[in-house]
Formats: C-alpha cells, sequence, structure tokens
C-alpha cells in the first residue's frame, strides 16, 4: 500500500487579534492524499479553505497537530529549510495569476528553476516545454499585461509544471476567467494529473469540483460530516 504524499492529523490554526483573543480557523483537520489523487475543497468564505492550502503549500505553519509532506515531519523542519522543499515539491496556481509584472512569460516560467539551481541549458528546455505544452509558445516574450486573463492564467499554470512538482495546488483558478477558458484551464490541471501530480482545487464552482476525483465541503474552519463525496 503506498504512503500518502500529504497527511494531516489534527490541524488546528488560529491566528491572534489581540493580546487575549484568537480567531479559529482551522479545527481537528484530519486527512490524507496519495500521489495521482484529485481533490477539490468547497465551502463558503471565511471557512478555513485557503489557510488549508497554505498549510500544505508550506506557506505557513498550524498551532498544533502533525503535518507530513512526502513522509517528512515538516514541524521538525527549520524554518530555512521550508522555501526549500516547496520549490521541490509544490507548484502553485492563484487566482490572480501572481505572475511578476515586468517579467515576460518565460522569465516568469523559468523562475522557480533559478530559484532551484538548475543550469541553463536545462532551464530552457524545460520552459519551452512547459510553455508549449499550455499553447502559449507564440506568448513567449509577452508581459503579463500584454496576455489576455486565460493566457496570464496558461503561464502561471506552466510557471507550476515546469519543475515536474509532486504536488500541484490551485486556489481559485478559474474564478477570474469566463467558463470556457475556466474549462481550458481545468483540462491543463487533469493532463497534469494523468501525468501522476497530486492536484488539490479550493474552488466555489461544483463544476469545477466536478474534474475533482473527490470533493471535500468545509464549513467554520472542519470538514464538513458527511459531505465527501467520491465520485
Amino acid at each position: 500500500m503506498p504512503k500518502p504524499v500529504i497527511e494531516l492529523e489534527k490541524i488546528d490554526k488560529a491566528y491572534r487579534l489581540g493580546k487575549e483573543r484568537f480567531l479559529p480557523v482551522l479545527k481537528n483537520i484530519n486527512f490524507a492524499l496519495n500521489k495521482g489523487d484529485f481533490i477539490a475543497i468547497m465551502g463558503p468564505s471565511g471557512s478555513g479553505k485557503s489557510t488549508l492550502m497554505n498549510i500544505i503549500g508550506l506557506l505557513d505553519r498550524p498551532n498544533s497537530g502533525l503535518y507530513r509532506l512526502d513522509s517528512q515531519d515538516t514541524e521538525t523542519l527549520p524554518k530555512r529549510q521550508f522555501s526549500k522543499l516547496r520549490g521541490k515539491k509544490v507548484g502553485f496556481i492563484f487566482q490572480n495569476y501572481n505572475l511578476l509584472p515586468r517579467y515576460s512569460v518565460y522569465k516568469n516560467v523559468e523562475l522557480p528553476l533559478i530559484y532551484a539551481k538548475v543550469e541553463r541549458a536545462k532551464r530552457k528546455e524545460l520552459v519551452s516545454n512547459a510553455i508549449k505544452s499550455v499553447g502559449l509558445s507564440n506568448r513567449i516574450k509577452h508581459k503579463p499585461n500584454e496576455l489576455s486573463g486565460g493566457e496570464a492564467q496558461r503561464a502561471a499554470i506552466a510557471r507550476a509544471i515546469v519543475n515536474a512538482p509532486e504536488i500541484i495546488l490551485a486556489d481559485e483558478p478559474t474564478g477570474n476567467l469566463d467558463s470556457k477558458t475556466g474549462l481550458e484551464i481545468m483540462s491543463l490541471l487533469k493532463n497534469a494529473n494523468k501525468k501522476g501530480a497530486t492536484v488539490v482545487v479550493v474552488t466555489h464552482d461544483p463544476k469545477i469540483a466536478q474534474w475533482a476525483d473527490k470533493t471535500i465541503t468545509m464549513v467554520d474552519g472542519e470538514f464538513a460530516t458527511g459531505k465527501d463525496e467520491k465520485k
């Protein structure tokens, strides 16, 4: 039986509002994902979806509980190791694309490989292949303000997959797009999943959630009992 890529046990997260006040955001979160799983996380605004995504992606730490990433206990990692592990194993896709405005598509997609210290010739090959896979070869020199919303999100996907991460985390990846373009974006994510990536998508849209193998509903920082649906 394969070991889970992601394991969360009794995860709690709260943010300090004052000297003695805390805002609970995640409460007793437990779940595990195997390599190649594709899940959607749904729920109203403020339900904790994005906070959970940030913890999975090593952008934030829980206050308590256990998080293992590829069998490694992240609690034992020094802070400086977070970015290294995140860059190696996780690709991020955001609703607002998060592309650097002064950089071309090529340069934006290349950045994760520069941080990973991939040598230049290999970077060129990987970047070109990633951009080609999302259909942006004719926009490679364009900057984000010269792209449509769909093209910008394609560039963001190319950046997320360029170093072949084990995990792709997509936070409302179609939220700013029309329905046709949104379907195209989800098709790209599904293709990455078929190639072996574990994909987690946060969405408000039930039609987008249908692309996943399983949907988890969150309410007030908890998983809604009885509302997980295996398709």
